[in-house]
């Protein structure tokens, strides 16, 4: 029992090890088709592939050199009824940095991505709590911006940005990446008045 159990634990552990990272990738993302609180438990690694978000505008001035993808997680999902579209991101962390790009997928693949929402803002974690530009991030209602530049330099730099406006049919792609930590993970929720495929199913 002494050799079992252990090796009983590595198992387990390497299994949700491999379930947390299966979203790493643009190609395998979280698929989700309704506005619902989810929780995601651990993100850790950038997957297999390391370059499809190499050189992104706002992450250039950051120690990455604009690599986006650090400990990523990729969300998918569809547009059912137009509107428009927040998301609220809370890392699991208190002093964690999340950054995020947020694509339309012009054809329905990774292949064809424009990134319509940049957020590459942050601080260093010993400014948790007092800085604007660490904590709980996403697109708000009231915010003006598209994109904001790696650090926090600017006026009225903060972690939020603004909201989406969407249109039935089309798809999108969320990267969301743990630039501080490798391991924690994060809560995601939305909101607006755009529905997703499920959401409409519940209202009709």
């Amino acid at each position: 029992m002494r050799i079992i159990i252990p090796l009983l634990l590595v198992f387990l552990l390497g299994k949700t090890s491999l379930i947390a990272q299966s979203h790493a990738d643009c190609s395998t993302p979280m698929e989700i088709c309704e506005k619902k609180n989810y929780s995601i438990a651990h993100a850790s690694g950038e997957g297999n592939d390391r370059t499809e978000a190499d050189l992104i505008a706002c992450f250039m001035g950051s120690e990455n050199e604009g690599q986006a993808e650090e400990n990523s997680t990729w969300i998918q999902f569809e547009i059912e009824q137009s509107g428009s579209l927040t998301f609220t991101i809370s890392p699991h962390q208190f002093d964690d940095d999340i950054d995020f790009v947020v694509y339309r997928l012009l054809d329905g693949t990774c292949k064809n991505k424009k990134i319509v929402r940049c957020n590459a803002a942050g601080d260093p974690s010993a400014a948790a709590g007092m800085s604007p530009c660490l904590g709980i991030t996403g697109l708000r209602d009231g915010e003006k911006d598209s994109s904001v530049d790696a650090g926090c330099n600017d006026a009225n730099d903060n972690a939020w940005l603004a909201p989406l406006q969407v249109v039935k049919g089309e798809k999108y792609m969320l990267l969301i990446s743990n630039v501080s930590t490798e391991g924690p993970g994060f809560n995601l929720s939305f909101g607006g008045t755009a529905m997703l495929p499920c959401d409409k199913k519940k209202t009709n």
